[in-house]
């Protein structure tokens, strides 16, 4: 496995990059290879408490997804899983308490870093927020997103945590909610994790071990 390299020295390359893409989203190549790698590493239900379910917010044209796709342009990804749970009962379809999970293989490392940076940048992470909309029981329009860089979580090449606390319109019953993103990049894999939570933070036991689960299965595929 390739050593880390300063997220400084890649600077140059991914304005280049930038400069160039155009308009449309990443390709999707998928490989057998490469989606049976993002599923090995991506969440599952046993790594979470039995009263966790599965969360079909986190199929099809998710909210992370659309960030990504907007943001993630002309990049080419070659595997892509994505797993999402919620605690709740089993009348629920989904809950605000939730932890998810995407990760996407790419065609070449230098493409994974550069994925890194362009997600974990204050517009992609103010996408991300509105994610919790999707887990709501009801209706709620954001009003504002604050956005606190937490200390790096030291997983993989390079990583990345910021919580941002959604303030709720006046009109909502909700004060405020919040989501926790991890980031975390080695080799050509990329990983997203989101931990969503009204009233209260997501608890940080359970983030960092779900984070580190995930990590760990980076490191020995």
């Amino acid at each position: 496995m390739a050593g880390r390299v300063p997220l400084a020295a890649l600077a140059l390359g991914t304005l280049v990059c930038l400069s160039a893409c155009g308009a449309s989203g990443p390709r999707r190549e998928y490989t057998d290879e490469d989606q049976r790698l993002a599923s090995k590493i991506t969440l599952r239900a046993s790594d979470l408490p039995p009263d966790w379910r599965a969360d079909p917010a986190t199929a099809g044209r998710s909210v992370p997804r659309h960030c990504y796709d907007t943001i993630w342009k002309h990049l080419v990804i070659t595997g892509e899983s994505a797993a999402g749970f919620f605690e709740g009962p089993k009348d629920f379809s989904r809950s605000p308490n939730y932890a998810a999970s995407y990760v996407v293989v790419f065609v070449a490392r230098g493409t994974a870093i550069s994925s890194f940076i362009r997600l974990t940048k204050t517009r992609a992470l103010r996408c991300l927020a509105t994610d919790l909309k999707d887990h709501l029981l009801q209706g709620a329009s954001i009003e504002h997103v604050s956005i606190r860089r937490r200390t790096p979580p030291g997983l993989g090449e390079h990583s990345a945590a910021d919580e941002m606390t959604i303030e709720f319109g006046k009109s909502s019953s909700l004060p405020r909610g919040y989501v926790d993103a991890v980031f975390v990049q080695r080799d050509r894999v990329f990983a997203l994790l989101l931990f969503g939570n009204i009233t209260n933070p997501f608890d940080p036991v359970v983030e960092r071990q779900l984070a580190r689960v995930v990590a760990t299965r980076m490191a020995s595929s």
